[in-house]
């Protein structure tokens, strides 16, 4: 009998969790909305087998999510990227196919004048209740690249229908371990010939508190 009604409570606890993860339709960031990514060593490729350029620069991203709660919908807009900056001395590059060239002066920055970038909600994934990252788009996004020889520039932007995917890393806790900004799908708006269609790049890395160094925390409720 004991193992009768043992067995009736498992089953009714395992039920209710299930239940329960399945009805949390919202996800919790705390303790505030504002956020800092600091990429100490951010790459930027582009250009074509001869001029394939492989540029690093250091850069910032700073915005905020508009609320501490929000739904699970899709394309949902959630936040805004507000500041996006470039230390341009910090840049520096390789030219060529191995990389033996190097064009002098190279730069990376962004153009304040499309801030702020919309952030919007895709998805998340992970073993129900704990989920282990949550996928998102990020419209507007606008590095220029300049300096070039002949007095060339590349400007890429990301749409509505060419979004830049980021997504967040979450630790066992929920903790946000890393915000992952990188693709290959940022197209070519303007610029010269020495410019390839698409923009490809890689940044990882911790995405913090705006006012302090406290890692953001992200749960299913």
């Amino acid at each position: 009998m004991r193992r009768v009604v043992l067995g009736a409570l498992l089953a009714a606890a395992a039920l209710a969790a299930s239940v329960g993860a399945a009805s949390a339709n919202r996800l919790s960031i705390s303790p505030e909305t504002g956020f800092r990514v600091r990429y100490p060593s951010w790459e930027v490729q582009f250009g074509y087998e001869e001029t394939n350029v492989k540029l690093t620069c250091s850069m910032t991203l700073e915005g905020s999510f508009h609320t501490r709660t929000f739904a699970k919908v899709a394309s949902a807009l959630i936040g805004y990227v507000t500041r996006a900056t470039v230390a341009e001395a910090s840049c520096s590059n390789r030219v060529g196919p191995r990389g033996e060239g190097e064009w002098p002066g190279l730069k990376a920055r962004f153009l304040s004048e499309t801030l702020p970038w919309h952030l919007r909600y895709s998805t998340f994934s992970g073993v129900l209740p704990a989920i282990s990252n949550v996928a998102m788009t990020l419209v507007g996004f606008a590095p220029r690249i300049t300096e070039l020889p002949f007095a060339g520039s590349c400007l890429y932007r990301s749409t509505a229908t060419a979004p830049l995917p980021v997504s967040l890393a979450l630790g066992p806790s929920g903790e946000v371990t890393s915000f992952d900004a990188g693709g290959e799908n940022v197209p070519l708006s303007s610029g010269s010939a020495l410019c390839s269609e698409h923009l490809q790049f890689a940044g990882d890395n911790p995405i913090t508190q705006l006012t302090t160094t406290a890692l953001l925390t992200v749960r299913l409720i």
